[in-house]
């Protein structure tokens, strides 16, 4: 039994960091659509790259066994363990907030009362019938 389990643990192990991996590049290519700075193309590239590096930072931070206590011993050496943690930690820590944040979210969801949703729902409706009206009028002004 003990066997099955523990041949089962890598195959699972591969699908949640795929989805993980998944989830943060979707995350992060959406954010990268909607700054100006980055064409197309190039926001596919740095959003995979962005997800790439959160992966590893995540993996080097959670799984590594010995977690922050590596960064303070490695802090004396002069190798390049610690500028390539140093680098790694704001990308694992974007990794776990961008997690967090969907999780809360999709329990927000879940557990919100139908006046949330309503309000939800109202706001979602657009209010722009008014100023359409003002403007049509305004238009008639000028053309006239």
């Amino acid at each position: 039994m003990i066997g099955l389990l523990l041949t089962l643990t890598t195959p699972m192990f591969v699908l949640c960091a795929i989805a993980i991996f998944v989830v943060l590049f979707a995350t992060v290519l959406r954010a990268m659509k909607e700054m100006s700075l980055f064409t197309p193309g190039t926001s596919i590239v740095v959003a995979f790259c962005v997800s790439v590096l959160c992966m590893v930072g995540l993996q080097h931070f959670l799984l590594s066994g010995e977690g922050g206590q590596e960064v303070s011993h490695h802090a004396s050496k002069s190798d390049g363990r610690t500028t390539i943690e140093i680098i790694l930690l704001p990308y694992a820590a974007l990794a776990i907030v961008i997690i967090l944040y969907l999780l809360l979210v999709g329990i927000a969801r879940i557990f919100a009362g139908s006046k949330q949703r309503e309000y939800i729902a109202k706001k979602k409706t657009p209010v722009i019938k008014s100023e359409q009206v003002q403007n049509t009028d305004e238009e008639k002004r000028i053309r006239k």
